[in-house]
């Protein structure tokens, strides 16, 4: 999930609707390049929300949507008994709502978010038919993959709400496999454009080490972490900022995670991308099966049709299935890794709001629990003659659910917080997961000519010494 807006969160930010009236003298014209967005993000410029109300409008519409598309699982839930199957409905529709929630607002924020001048800038390089043409394309997927759903919802619905229900069902439907599809073609792009592998290989170091910078920030110690702090504040109030923001940059760039804790982390990285790969296989195989038999049965008796759909369905949702259980068995294994070996660091949000967020994430877990009821009838159900993979496929749903709970929980921790101090810490928090997706979003030679303006550790050495003189 997308870091929340930071409108009333840090009294130095300011609203402005043309970030060059902060520092003309350091950003440049129409065009921003990688380092003077990253200098706004240095002194505290806001972003620039021009979508607001559209945006808020249709995160709303997700949501109700959502809620609205888990009643039919509700006569199916009830089959487990009178105790069980209200507790099981409830869950089931609470925890595939945040998970729909989740994958639907990723989509719309990734499109009308608020976004840096860096960000626009990129945006109108590309011709907007092509952004046109791409965003279309997903969304006719995506609703292609759901009619082998919608089709059979309309046809044993109530006469009387039969356009109803196939509208719900088809547009909260969409939002995971537009989702994924958005991702999947992000991913091609930086495929695409991965045969400058100097430039892409220059984009993935820097990169890494603005993420190790924040893990470590996030493991430092309370009077590390205000130290830290204090530096980012003093860029403001220097009187060469530029020369300050770049100076931070390229100690980031040069700092290198230590090998013991890198072997560590691959080894947590690799266990669990191997658990990931084996679930989103097993889960996805059960998906297209399963639409396959539905398609031939009750909609057209044709196996290439069928087997169309199928293909579609699983198709337009396995990369968001995949890189989610990927993600999550990483941070699960690797965190039982980290902790037995005692490098175990906890989310910045369980730092500053302990019991709050293990008692969100308990009763999330606890839902998650709860949502596999209504699925074990239905994949038990298909698969009568191989009682083992129902467990399969309910292990890889709670992890896949477990995602979803993950952000959102770590999102609303740090929303409630409202202590002045740990609002500084998640402010320099957002700051690097901003430069984070900035330089993932810069073209990898944007990467390679910001580079070539930082200065060296020797010229940070002379005018640290100048300074002090």
């Amino acid at each position: 999930m997308n870091m929340p807006h930071e409108a009333g969160w840090y009294p130095m930010q300011r609203v402005v609707e043309n970030s060059a009236e902060i520092r003309p003298d350091i950003i440049s014209q129409s065009e921003r390049r990688l380092g003077q967005c990253i200098m706004e993000i240095c002194l505290d410029t806001q972003t620039l929300d021009r979508y607001q109300y559209l945006r808020k409008t249709l995160l709303v519409s997700t949501a109700i949507l959502g809620l609205l598309a888990q009643i039919p699982y509700i006569p199916i839930a009830m089959k487990l008994g009178p105790v069980l199957g209200p507790i099981t409905a409830a869950s089931n529709g609470i925890s595939f709502w945040a998970f729909t929630y989740w994958a639907g607002a990723g989509v719309i924020n990734d499109m009308l978010g608020p976004k840096y001048p860096f960000e626009i800038a990129q945006t109108q390089k590309s011709a907007c038919w092509i952004e046109a043409s791409k965003y279309s394309l997903i969304f006719l997927l995506a609703l292609a993959s759901q009619l082998p759903t919608v089709l059979p919802g309309i046809r044993y619905a109530n006469s009387n709400y039969k356009i109803v229900s196939g509208i719900i069902l088809l547009l909260s439907g969409l939002q995971i496999p537009a989702r994924s599809l958005q991702l999947l073609f992000e991913r091609i792009k930086k495929l695409l454009i991965a045969a400058h592998k100097e430039a892409v290989i220059t984009q993935s170091r820097l990169h890494h080490r603005v993420v190790q910078h924040r893990i470590a920030f996030e493991m430092a110690s309370w009077e590390e972490k205000q130290e830290e702090i204090r530096e980012w504040d003093e860029i403001r109030i220097k009187t060469a900022p530029a020369w300050s923001c770049r100076e931070l940059i390229t100690r980031i760039h040069l700092n290198e995670t230590p090998p013991c804790q890198q072997q560590i982390s691959l080894i947590g990285r690799t266990i669990g991308t191997g658990f990931g790969l084996a679930a989103t296989c097993a889960y996805e195989y059960a998906l297209a099966t399963y639409t396959f038999v539905i398609i031939e049965q009750q909609i057209y008796d044709n196996q290439l049709f069928a087997g169309t759909c199928a293909g579609l369905v699983a198709g337009s949702t396995a990369y968001l299935f995949g890189s989610s259980l990927i993600c999550t068995m990483r941070k699960v294994l690797g965190s039982c890794v980290e902790y037995f070996t005692g490098t175990y660091t906890p989310s910045l949000g369980y730092q500053l709001r302990p019991r709050f967020f293990t008692a969100l994430t308990t009763i999330g877990l606890l839902m998650n629990l709860g949502a596999l009821g209504p699925n074990y009838i239905i994949w038990s159900d298909f698969y009568p003659q191989q009682p083992w993979f129902p467990p399969v496929l309910l292990a890889s749903l709670f992890f896949l659910l477990t995602t979803s709970l993950l952000d959102l929980v770590e999102d609303f921790t740090q929303k409630s917080i409202n202590n002045t101090e740990h609002l500084a810490i998640l402010h320099v928090h957002m700051k690097l997961r901003k430069i984070e997706n900035l330089i993932d979003l810069a073209e990898p030679r944007e990467c390679e000519s910001y580079l070539e303006e930082l200065p060296t550790s020797d010229a940070i050495q002379q005018q640290t010494a100048a300074r002090t003189v």
